[in-house]
């Protein structure tokens, strides 16, 4: 069985490097990775899944699990081919990079967006300022067709005005045209050529800073761009209009 595995992983390699690492074989290394992940491994299924890892740019992942190998059992002749395979991880570890490739078949998906109440906010008094929230029962919030924590959310405001609040998270909550075409219009430093479906789905939300002032709202938001090598940028929007997308290589 771990022979057949073997051979139908050579497959699935081949297929993703032969496609340049197309999506549609990014997501079968991913089924792969899934499947001996869910199931009891004996070695080299275990070294199957390191190494599915690896290509998927999982390297820390790919070192911690070849590191927990029993090897007692061992010849002389396997345990130094262990050590080998282990240093070499070792050495990817160490050298791992921002960058892995990631299964978007979720991002996909369109995310149901509520309209906020009162009832969802916590909102404190700080000094003529307020600090808004959210309460512990609201674990989540849809941005960009995407889920971000609330604890990740930050809202200050010289006054409260909820309903703007509620209306701003619900065109934020999938504003993909206006975003996609922001994008390739404007003269964006370190962009991508061309943004499309598949841009906006691998983007991640880091966080979002969110400043009422004057009854204007103020966005910032930091997010990573999967397509162009899980660089940041940090976009800032002023109500519902996207003002500014800036590259930060920090980020």
């Amino acid at each position: 069985m771990s022979q057949q595995k073997r051979l139908h992983f050579n497959t699935l390699v081949s297929a993703f490097k032969e496609s340049n690492a197309s999506q549609k074989n990014v997501e079968a290394i991913f089924d792969f990775a899934y499947l001996l992940e869910h199931k009891e491994r004996n070695y080299q299924e275990t070294t199957l899944l390191v190494e599915a890892y690896c290509l998927l740019g999982f390297y820390i992942q790919a070192y911690d699990l070849f590191s927990l190998l029993k090897t007692q059992s061992f010849s002389s002749k396997e345990a130094k081919k262990h050590q080998k395979k282990l240093r070499e991880l070792e050495k990817n570890k160490r050298l791992h990079t921002r960058f892995h490739y990631r299964d978007l078949r979720q991002a996909r998906i369109l995310k149901e967006i509520n309209k906020l109440t009162e009832d969802d906010f916590f909102i404190i008094n700080e000094d003529k300022k307020y600090r808004m929230s959210f309460k512990d029962e609201l674990k989540k919030l849809v941005v960009f067709n995407k889920y971000i924590s609330t604890t990740a959310i930050f809202i200050s405001a010289d006054q409260i005005d909820l309903d703007s609040v509620s209306e701003y998270f619900l065109w934020l909550g999938n504003c993909k045209k206006e975003l996609i075409n922001f994008y390739n219009q404007k003269n964006i430093e370190y962009k991508i050529d061309k943004a499309d479906q598949h841009w906006f789905d691998g983007l991640e939300i880091f966080d979002i800073d969110i400043e009422v002032k004057k009854g204007t709202i103020f966005g910032h938001i930091a997010i990573i761009d999967y397509s162009n090598n899980n660089l940041g940028f940090h976009l800032e929007t002023i109500n519902q209009t996207i003002h500014l997308i800036e590259y930060d290589g920090i980020l």
